[in-house]
């Protein structure tokens, strides 16, 4: 007998402009619709991934959860370099990732 486990992603303000743009779908709020449609001009799609268009760049990169953390610790890691205050700060934060992934 196979099992198969299918794995649903929780929804976040990514997916919203995800399906507005991909499917035309908006949320069922129509407050929250109004604002998704009004702001959905300023962010694009490329191969699934939700981008903005950014000011000084031309497209900044829309991330949450794991990958923001993961994100963060790099930057950190280059912008102040490591102490061992900050190393064991980088530490910690790269532990909860880890028990947030299981």
């Amino acid at each position: 007998m196979t099992q198969v486990c299918a794995t649903h992603k929780p929804d976040t303000w990514i997916t919203q402009y995800q399906r507005c743009l991909a499917d035309g779908v908006l949320p069922l709020d129509l407050t929250e619709a109004r604002k998704i449609k009004k702001n959905s001009s300023k962010f694009t799609l490329i191969d699934g991934e939700l981008y903005r268009f950014g000011f000084t760049h031309p497209v900044l990169a829309c991330v949450h959860g794991e990958k923001c953390t993961r994100i963060m610790v790099e930057l950190m890691r280059a912008y102040v370099g490591v102490t061992s205050g900050v190393e064991l700060w980088l530490q910690e934060l790269s532990e909860q990732v880890t028990i947030g992934q299981r």
